[in-house]
């Protein structure tokens, strides 16, 4: 929370402490005979400009109350509008931020998307025909690097396809073809570890 104001206080403050040590006199002096608070100020304002042309801008942040220890306050006084009235506004925007999905894309979203069901992959059901149940490649992409199974809302898979991929993979470590906890030494599609 450094910005210019707090950054010309601890300026102003040094000068004056150093003014001090110095006895005064030989500090005015040396700043070409001006009083040790106009000294103060110019330098304070000169390390001020230097250091706020070397950092970046900061956004303004709410300045909230000070709340003392062992006071009591009525409920009132706690309200967001009434503490600070940037922070509202902020609080508003935040709240109007849509959240991801828990369950997942609806049926005909996750038919156009899933590649499962474009291709008529079953990895769930082992066949003679498909044996995308035994392909840890395949596998892998709907496992985390700590090798847990990607829920749907994340893989935007069917409702079916998501079951029998789950199994695919849960049978795959079974065999051994797929690590447990983790997704090291099998490599996605698009060269991923």
């Amino acid at each position: 929370m450094s910005g210019p104001s707090s950054l010309f206080k601890r300026a102003l403050h040094t000068t004056r402490a150093l003014a001090d040590e110095a006895g005064g006199s030989s500090f005015r002096r040396r700043l070409g005979g001006q009083s040790s608070s106009a000294a103060a100020t110019a330098a304070a304002a000169a390390a001020a400009t230097a250091t706020a042309s070397t950092s970046t801008p900061r956004p303004a942040q709410p300045q909230f109350k000070r709340f003392i220890k062992g006071q009591y306050y009525s409920p009132s006084t706690l309200n967001l509008e009434k503490l600070s009235p940037g922070a509202a506004e902020g609080a508003a925007s935040r709240q109007r931020r849509p959240a991801p999905p828990l369950l997942g894309p609806g049926a005909k979203e996750a038919r156009k998307a899933d590649p499962l069901h474009q291709l008529g992959l079953r990895p769930g059901h082992p066949s003679l025909h498909d044996d995308s149940y035994k392909n840890p490649v395949l596998l892998a992409n709907y496992v985390t690097e700590m090798g847990k199974i990607r829920p749907r809302n994340l893989t935007g898979l069917t409702r079916r396809s998501q079951r029998e991929i789950g199994k695919a993979i849960r049978r795959a470590r079974s065999m051994g073809l797929m690590p447990v906890l983790s997704k090291k030494g099998v490599e996605g599609w698009k060269g991923e570890r």
